[in-house]
């Protein structure tokens, strides 16, 4: 039972609590006990850093297969991504900080107005601190085991409506 060195006290004073009370577990049980109840914890925190580390890949992957634009569309950077489809979304570049990514065809098959629309509907994502909503959502997926209840409460459908409607408001209606 050192293999925990600090773990060793609390496992100690937990045993002899059980044997107080008069509970007649072996000390095996009683240390597997406390491992089983640990492991939910260990667990959540082990999907907590593999999710960090990830998240800072796809940060350090978006920077170096994207490039920054000179377009004078928003206040937020915009950057340019290869691709077949035309995209467009908001991706975190940092935790704090947000772009707008979207992608040569897109770019090249829309109208300068047109596009404008889209940079806009992207834009309103990030002043709606959409982003972070799906971060918390992913949160609560790890701890919870689902996301559905938050992407519900933030009312999804209604933020792309808003979205549209600041885009339009931005632009003019198509």
């Amino acid at each position: 039972y050192r293999w925990f060195g600090i773990a060793t006290t609390p496992v100690e004073s937990v045993v002899t609590a059980v044997r107080a009370v008069g509970v007649p577990f072996p000390r095996i049980v009683t240390v597997l006990s406390l491992a089983a109840l640990a492991l939910p914890l260990l667990s959540v925190s082990a999907l907590w850093t593999r999710h960090v580390v990830g998240e800072v890949g796809r940060y350090r992957r978006l920077r170096a297969g994207t490039a920054p634009t000179d377009l004078d569309l928003s206040r937020y950077p915009v950057r340019i991504v290869e691709s077949d489809r035309p995209v467009a979304y908001v991706a975190p570049v940092s935790p704090l900080k947000s772009a707008i990514v979207v992608s040569y065809t897109l770019r090249d098959e829309l109208s300068q107005d047109e596009f404008g629309a889209v940079v806009a509907h992207e834009e309103y994502h990030i002043r709606n601190h959409d982003p972070l909503w799906n971060s918390l959502g992913t949160v609560f997926g790890l701890l919870l085991g689902g996301r559905n209840t938050l992407v519900a409460a933030h009312d999804y459908p209604r933020v792309e409506r808003e979205a549209d409607r600041y885009a339009a408001d931005q632009h003019g209606a198509a």
